[in-house]
């Protein structure tokens, strides 16, 4: 089995022509490919994920898709910056929770008020960026507190 590949691109003024020539397919071409294919799924089901959050907070599509584009290209160093702080982060997990919580109910209660002719209370958008703030607040001060009251525990 084989594939073509660009091995060099040679330009004139205005022309720019590729030469392909016959490279053999090799088993760590298709590891290569099929990791970075793993690695973009992943991008791509983690920015999907963050749909239903981001209209937590606004319902204009501009925003939602350009939210979106900034996930898949910043995650994996997003990934990279947290992963040291990841351990440090007890109660992170449960933090989440709460928010997404949140979030389900205020995106449940929106299409009431929206579909229905129910007195259903709609939650602004101040509340929900105030909420989630101080719940990430919340948790990350109470990890930290945890984990400094374990490293002095230990310590002694």
């Amino acid at each position: 089995m084989s594939t073509l590949a660009p091995v060099r691109a040679s330009s004139t003024a205005r022309v720019c022509v590729l030469e392909w020539v016959s490279a053999p397919m090799t088993y760590a071409n298709v590891f290569a490919t099929m990791v970075m294919l793993a690695i973009g799924t992943t991008d791509l089901l983690f920015a999907l994920d963050s749909i239903p959050a981001v209209f937590g907070i606004t319902s204009e599509a501009y925003l939602v898709f350009t939210v979106n584009a900034f996930a898949l290209m910043g995650l994996r160093q997003l990934y990279f910056l947290l992963q040291g702080l990841l351990g440090r982060l007890q109660f992170l997990n449960r933090g989440l929770a709460v928010i997404l919580a949140f979030i389900g109910v205020k995106l449940l209660l929106e299409a009431l008020h929206a579909t229905t002719d129910l007195a259903v209370p709609t939650i602004p958008v101040w509340f929900s960026l105030v909420f989630i703030v101080g719940v990430l607040t919340i948790t990350a001060l109470a990890s930290v507190y945890v984990t400094r009251t374990d490293d002095h525990g230990e310590a002694e």
